[in-house]
């Protein structure tokens, strides 16, 4: 298993699209093609947010995770990690742990200070091993998380 810069692994621009169309934006009625777009602005750097990392076997994308600029427009947090996403017959293998991590180590080289999440909370303990932290419940049964970057890094061996 390999994980890459989705700019470098454009081609794999519309698969992405289709995993988050499917998952979650077309219970909010967001068409494909504005899924699509998003996705294919994300593809386009490495070293400026907003920008996405693939997880891929075999040359097959298999996971994804992105970092994003002012996702919850309820709040002024500028920097947020979102878009977690791995296939179901890979889940529970280590996957998406290895996408967060790439995220906050280039968050961190980055600069940035400190990173949000917005995630359901029965899927808060994932994020709480890398030192995420609930600041707000929201009433659909979310919450968002942050993470200061002096603890940008994995510090649990819980997780392995």
């Amino acid at each position: 298993m390999e994980i890459s810069f989705l700019a470098d692994q454009n081609y794999f621009c519309k698969t992405i699209a289709e995993w988050y169309y499917n998952e979650w934006a077309k219970h909010y009625n967001v068409p494909f093609n504005v899924v699509f777009e998003d996705v294919k602005i994300k593809s386009k750097s490495k070293t400026k947010f907003p920008l996405c990392f693939v997880a891929m076997d075999q040359n097959n994308a298999i996971g994804a995770v992105e970092l994003k600029l002012y996702e919850n427009k309820g709040y002024n947090y500028k920097h947020w990690l979102g878009g977690l996403f791995v296939l179901p017959d890979h889940r529970r293998s280590g996957i998406a742990k290895k996408l967060i991590q790439a995220a906050l180590d280039h968050s961190q080289k980055l600069g940035v200070e400190a990173l949000y999440l917005q995630c359901k909370t029965e899927h808060s303990s994932l994020y709480s091993l890398f030192g995420f932290t609930s600041i707000h419940l929201l009433s659909d049964n979310t919450c968002v998380m942050v993470k200061a970057s002096a603890c940008l890094l994995y510090t649990s061996d819980a997780a392995d």
